[in-house]
């Protein structure tokens, strides 16, 4: 058993194709705890993304694609202009913002694949000032902590999977907020709960149950893993539930986390 503290961190991607996959591949990986299957060239880019993204849309694996953030500038010279803006338009996971000749197009991944719509990466750009952001976040939290966020359904989501992940070593598990307020009885309590379970769970993983069963006897505190991506307005609506005084403490600590970094990045 291990406890740790939760932590976020803030997804950067990079605006060209192979940062379309490698952001792909970083969610996906995230799900399956499969990082050290990643390897990189002299320059640090990937060279198992492009692979590991075609392998999931080949399944239908869509989720991971939601987190490889689309800039697009369209120019109005561009024969099929209306045509291509107007199906953003009336897309709800795509924000368009039509000025000075250009279409600014905010998108994602999976949008681009499931609509047949590859013809468009042609026009794929860095963000301009007046593209509406979107951005990623990979929250270290206990397993509980998480559904507070999974409850804001705009955003897309994808966490680490206790059906395909097997806990061989030691487990990790998240202190609470407060924990430095319970005293050494409370603490003990808390402990000796983990500990017993986690000696369960090994229990049934070494008779032969599958860690999709045997999950079912791993507590609340469990650390997870998740990406979450939005708009920043989204990230803004989010922040103010979970900034609330009546928000959980923990969610608050994360919330806290999260404001500082957006605020970081929007002063830049």
């Amino acid at each position: 058993m291990k406890m740790i503290k939760p932590h976020v961190e803030l997804l950067t991607q990079q605006y060209d194709k192979l940062g379309i996959y490698e952001m792909v591949e970083l969610a996906g990986r995230t799900s399956y705890k499969s990082e050290k299957n990643m390897s990189f060239d002299e320059n640090g880019r990937s060279t198992t993304a492009e692979a590991f993204t075609n392998k999931l849309i080949s399944y239908n694996h869509g989720a991971a694609l939601e987190h490889a953030t689309i800039y697009l500038t369209i120019p109005k010279t561009e024969k099929l202009y209306k045509g291509m803006v107007k199906m953003y338009q009336q897309n709800k996971y795509s924000r368009v913002i039509e000025f000075d000749g250009n279409a600014y197009i905010t998108t994602n991944y999976r949008v681009i694949i499931e609509n047949g719509w590859t013809y468009d990466l042609k026009y794929l750009t860095e963000p301009h000032k007046l593209h509406v952001k979107r951005y990623s976040f990979r929250i270290t939290c206990n397993r509980i902590n998480s559904q507070s966020f999974m409850r804001h359904r705009v955003f897309s989501f994808l966490q680490e999977s206790t059906r395909y992940v097997t806990y061989n070593g030691d487990l990790e598990y998240i202190y609470p907020s407060d924990w430095n307020t319970y005293d050494a009885e409370t603490k003990k309590l808390f402990k000796d709960h983990i500990t017993a379970s986690e000696s369960v769970y090994k229990t049934l993983l070494s008779k032969g149950l599958k860690a999709e069963r045997a999950r079912d006897l791993l507590p609340c505190g469990i650390k997870t893993e998740f990406v979450m991506t939005g708009f920043i307005d989204d990230w803004g609506k989010m922040l103010k539930l979970r900034l609330a005084k009546g928000a959980h403490p923990d969610a608050q600590l994360i919330a806290h986390q999260i404001s500082d970094i957006l605020n970081d990045v929007i002063q830049d």
